[in-house]
């Protein structure tokens, strides 16, 4: 309901509808995450963070909080210490799968870091050929590498993964 009244422009019966289903579960992230983009939006962005830091705390190992705080930390302006210390949190707790190492090799990437980039685009290719965030990472390494034919044989990958239409 809020993602519909959020869409509408609606921000207040938004907010009051994420509100709602905090209220019934406080760990609801969808409804966390919300609340907290509605937060940056108005004139609170710490109180989105500071909501999603709690639910982090409270569920250290939880995929989509930790994702969610990443994510809103970075709208918010998190400092870049901040940003990297919330990606080795979901590294060291693998709480995020390969995920957490993507955010964290694209963090690295833009940073201009290649050879962190490039070591942590290793351990997630090692540790899941398959996901498509992995491979698209080890293909933006590549290219940031000048490994030109090596980046088209990775990212070949993602296009043999796009549906065929008939």
């Amino acid at each position: 309901k809020g993602v519909a009244l959020s869409g509408k422009n609606d921000e207040a019966a938004a907010r009051k509808a994420f509100e709602q289903a905090i209220a019934l579960d406080p760990d609801h992230v969808p409804a966390a995450f919300n609340l907290s983009v509605l937060d940056l939006k108005g004139e609170d962005p710490v109180s989105g963070r500071r909501r999603l830091e709690k639910l982090v705390s409270r569920r250290p190992k939880d995929t989509e909080a930790l994702m969610a705080l990443m994510t809103v930390g970075s709208m918010a302006g998190a400092k870049d210490d901040e940003i990297k210390g919330w990606l080795q949190q979901a590294r060291e707790q693998k709480a995020t799968g390969v995920h957490g190492l993507v955010w964290l090799g694209h963090h690295y990437l833009r940073q201009g870091n290649l050879a962190l980039a490039s070591a942590i685009a290793a351990e997630a290719y090692s540790a899941s050929k398959q996901d498509l965030g992995v491979v698209r990472l080890q293909g933006a390494v590549q290219l940031a590498r000048g490994e030109a034919s090596n980046a088209v044989t990775t990212l070949s990958q993602l296009v043999a993964a796009l549906p065929t239409s008939s």
